[in-house]
């Protein structure tokens, strides 16, 4: 059983009109709070037109014939792919329709625990996907913006680009999500979604707000869970940046400088940096991060090799040139125990290169 069959659960979301999407269940599952709450913040009424990614969240039967299947788990023919997906005890299966057209059609068969993982997985990937075929990219990477323009952070996890983000929107910046930021032609994008913190950060302290009471007993709870077994298991704490920083989210700024944060022995600003080099680091930044749509598009353009999306990369990495050509761009250098000190290094070169229009 997935769950008791109920008439369809169907939201529609917009990014900026650069993208939209629709996403229809047809079973409810305890899990689904998380997919519910991880595009909320871009969500919309029925337009009526046909969403650049429709998405189907239930059991369904695959066709599989005439398909070409590599290496046991991907079932690949011209426009379509189906493939299964596995984190811990998270069990997926995606088939995505309309590869090489203007809409993907897109089925997902999860189990409960996949419900809370696959929206972060699959249909980030989905959204990448799409964006760059419309020549739009989607950066791992913060963003917040100061005298009108935007500051990216891109970093690995664990550097902290979240709470550096964060920081910053305590200072008063304006704040475009902890995660991933959208580059277009006209500057940067946000993209809000509920972000996760450690228990081991005072969130309420690092945050300034104070939390309902069944939030405060949330994070408690996950702290002594992590006593108790001696930091094995460290859960994070799901905040909806819209509670938080609602006033302060901006949805749309120029791009005014990227740094790229990278753990090292001592915290270090580097001198600006070229614009080729900063876009390789991006570049491949986000090809860590896109480890699902990566391997899809491998087995996709392996058994269709005249697709355009074999070229998909290749593209992103000449647009992103172009984008962060005339931009301050510089390396950061972050210790792996992150100091107030680590912040207001950060801080104060990001005020005095944005405060002067951030050109090189």
């Amino acid at each position: 059983m997935h769950g008791t069959a109920v008439t369809p659960i169907i939201h529609n979301y917009d990014f900026h009109g650069l993208l939209s999407l629709r996403i229809r269940r047809r079973h409810v599952s305890w899990a689904d709070s998380f997919l519910d709450s991880t595009f909320a913040h871009y969500r919309v009424e029925p337009s009526g037109r046909e969403p650049d990614i429709d998405v189907e969240v239930g059991p369904f039967r695959p066709d599989l014939r005439g398909a070409l299947r590599l290496d046991g788990r991907w079932y690949v023919s011209p426009g379509r792919i189906l493939y299964k997906t596995r984190y811990k005890v998270a069990r997926w299966t995606t088939e995505i329709g309309g590869l090489d057209g203007p809409h993907l059609k897109v089925r997902i068969d999860a189990n409960g625990p996949a419900r809370m993982v696959f929206p972060g997985e699959t249909i980030y990937s989905l959204i990448r996907l799409r964006l760059a075929e419309k020549g739009l990219l989607l950066l791992h990477g913060p963003a917040v913006t100061h005298a009108g323009r935007a500051l990216v952070l891109p970093a690995r996890g664990g550097t902290g680009k979240t709470i550096t983000a964060l920081n910053f929107a305590r200072r008063g910046w304006g704040f475009m999500g902890d995660d991933s930021s959208i580059l277009a032609p006209g500057g940067v994008r946000s993209f809000v979604v509920p972000f996760n913190l450690r228990f081991t950060y005072d969130v309420a302290r690092l945050l300034g707000v104070r939390f309902s009471p069944a939030k405060r007993r949330e994070i408690f709870l996950k702290k002594c869970l992590s006593i108790a077994t001696l930091g094995t298991i460290n859960l994070f704490s799901r905040i909806d940046a819209r509670e938080v920083f609602g006033p302060n989210i901006v949805d749309e700024a120029p791009l005014g400088a990227v740094y790229v944060l990278i753990q090292g022995p001592r915290a270090a600003i580097s001198e600006p940096q070229p614009a080729a080099a900063i876009a390789r680091s991006v570049l491949i930044n986000t090809l860590f991060e896109a480890d699902e749509l990566r391997a899809m598009l491998l087995a996709y353009c392996y058994g269709n090799p005249e697709s355009p999306l074999a070229r998909l990369w290749d593209d992103f990495a000449v647009r992103l040139a172009e984008r962060l050509f005339g931009c301050m761009l510089r390396r950061v250098t972050v210790p792996a125990r992150y100091t107030p000190d680590v912040f207001e290094m950060i801080w104060r070169q990001a005020e005095e290169d944005l405060g002067r229009g951030a050109r090189p």
